[in-house]
């Protein structure tokens, strides 16, 4: 038996600062990504430390902002958990503020765990016409998942995720369409189209 494929998810408590001289969070970020096995990587931020004084880097919400960098660039983390709700709901030094601000995009929830239904194809014959981005899927239990980009170049943003196959689309920019399945597996997006 492979014991590797024994552990669906990982959340190391990566309570420290970055540049902690004897234990730095990016330097543990390393470590666990590279150690991880086929593990889903989420990575745990000690939220309690913001606005303690015992604790003197985390007295700015930048070193907030600096972890989630981190974790986001990072191809191996899928994404964060934070400890404490008590925490939270004080907001020393406005944190829950900020990470209201860092939370504040739609994403899709991770898959995590192992694959039940087939995996989703990737939608075909994405088309626009003036406000109306369409394409083709199929299966009765998937969802479709638009992205948003302001150039070729620019992070994407999830603007809605349905089981139509059209949405409406505003913006000037960048479209493209992933399917997802009932066990959140996304396929492979669909090539960008122009909206002019």
């Amino acid at each position: 038996m492979d014991a590797r494929r024994w552990v669906d998810i990982l959340i190391p408590q990566l309570y420290q600062e970055i540049g902690n001289s004897f234990n730095p969070f990016e330097g543990n970020l390393s470590i666990w990504s590279q150690f991880r096995g086929k593990s889903k990587l989420v990575i745990g931020i000690g939220f309690y430390k913001f606005g303690d004084p015992t604790y003197p880097a985390f007295q700015n919400t930048q070193e907030l902002v600096n972890q989630f960098d981190l974790v986001r660039k990072n191809n191996y983390t899928v994404g964060t958990s934070i400890y404490n709700t008590s925490s939270i709901l004080a907001n020393k030094i406005g944190i829950t503020d900020k990470l209201a601000d860092l939370y504040k995009a739609n994403v899709l929830m991770p898959f995590a765990g192992r694959e039940v239904a087939a995996a989703p194809t990737t939608p075909t014959n994405l088309a626009l016409n003036g406000n109306e981005l369409s394409w083709s899927g199929g299966g009765s239990n998937v969802r479709y998942a638009v992205y948003y980009f302001s150039s070729l170049t620019a992070e994407g943003e999830l603007i809605e995720v349905t089981r139509s196959t059209k949405a409406t689309v505003t913006k000037a920019g960048y479209y493209c369409v992933s399917a997802v399945n009932v066990d959140n597996v996304e396929s492979k997006a669909t090539n960008p189209i122009e909206k002019k």
